[in-house]
């Protein structure tokens, strides 16, 4: 049976850690984990890909005779930077009114406490599972998740069924929209402001081609899980003197689409808008993520359905965001999230206890039903 209070005190222990990414220092929150996996009754091993960024993978292996399941876990220790003008310190894990405050409570150090207690709680009660569960604690999913391709390629983890603890509003999410991230150089001619005909403004030609990108017909079949597709410019820099006519200009667009569309359509029609405005441009691409989709139907997508729907009201759900579903393009995974409504990544971020003790119970149902018991079990 979950221990409420201590679950509550491990994410208060968890929030208190600075684990911002960047600068994706991790150190001191993977001895924590690693700590508390092991009195849980995992058996941990270490993996750095990246200075400072232990993963942490912990396996329990199953009772089960010939060949068995296996199920991973995944939740990520890192957090975005906490930023400033927080009414509760960030790092404090302050309770006020029934919630829990600070930076990481739902993204998503709930899921890392969850999932450990949850795992405790299983071993408490003497129960031997059936299959195999790995338990794989990545540092670096705010920027890119590079551990754990790394894990995928080296086959140091090859489960049956992932599950990506990792979301918000008690949600399974089985799509997620791609992603497209670029820079765009734009290269004018220098002159005097006093005259700027004798220059070629590239501040003024960017300016042109973002009004035209925002305007941009994207050519796709909607998705019922899935708004549609969206382009966002988040960054601009250009100039030097504002008595100079600027001969470069450097612009970074977001692109997220949707499944069925195509990349290559994508940067041909962006390529398109430019090439009305300037032949002398520069695209270079800094991220790109397929869109994925599981199939829903999957039975192990409709037993975690079940098993929270014992617990709280969840539904199937889609993600304009891009987590690390991405990396199982080959093997079906699903993501679900504990909390609120998106308190990801805001000002005062918070979970409900509520929130930790359901979502807890409902991730160990999840478990034991995926993987099987054997033996008599206590709950």
């Amino acid at each position: 049976m979950v221990d409420k209070k201590r679950a509550v005190k491990l994410l208060q222990s968890l929030v208190c850690i600075n684990s911002e990414n960047p600068p994706c220092d991790c150190r001191k929150i993977a001895a924590l984990v690693k700590k508390e996996m092991e009195s849980a009754g995992l058996s941990v091993k270490t993996y750095t890909f990246k200075k400072n960024a232990p993963t942490r993978v912990g396996t329990l292996k199953g009772s089960g005779k010939g060949k068995r399941k296996s199920l991973l876990l995944m939740p990520h220790m890192d957090t975005v930077p906490a930023g400033k003008g927080w009414k509760h310190d960030p790092f404090a894990a302050k309770i006020v009114g029934g919630k829990i405050y600070g930076r990481g409570t739902q993204d998503c150090k709930i899921h890392v406490a969850a999932c450990i207690e949850a795992i405790r709680s299983i071993v408490e009660s003497g129960t031997k599972l059936e299959g195999d569960l790995v338990v794989a604690m990545i540092p670096d999913e705010e920027t890119g998740s590079e551990s754990l391709g790394k894990l995928l390629e080296k086959k140091i983890i090859n489960p049956d069924f992932a599950l990506i603890l990792d979301g918000c509003a008690f949600r399974a999410i089985t799509v997620q929209k791609g992603l497209v991230q670029m820079r765009v150089e734009v290269f004018g001619k220098k002159a005097h402001a006093a005259w700027p005909t004798l220059g070629t403004n590239a501040i003024g030609q960017s300016a042109g081609i973002i009004s035209d990108l925002s305007c941009l017909q994207f050519n796709f079949k909607a998705h019922p899980l899935l708004t549609g597709p969206t382009l966002n410019v988040g960054k601009i820099k250009g100039g030097e003197m504002v008595n100079m006519v600027a001969d470069h200009c450097e612009f970074d667009v977001d692109i997220r689409y949707l499944p069925g569309m195509s990349y290559s359509a994508i940067m041909r029609q962006v390529r398109s808008i430019i090439s009305k405005h300037t032949k002398a441009y520069k695209i270079t691409l800094t991220d790109h993520k397929e869109p994925y989709l599981a199939d829903k139907d999957l039975p192990p997508v409709k037993l975690l359905l079940s098993c929270m729907n014992q617990h709280r009201k969840t539904l199937l759900a889609g993600s304009p965001g891009v987590n690390e579903k991405v990396f199982f393009e080959k093997r079906n995974a699903v993501s679900i999230g504990f909390g609120p409504e998106n308190m990801a990544h805001v000002t005062d971020e918070y979970v409900r206890l509520e929130d930790l003790y359901e979502g807890t119970a409902a991730l160990e149902d999840f478990i034991r039903a995926h993987l099987g018991v054997v033996g008599k079990t206590k709950r």
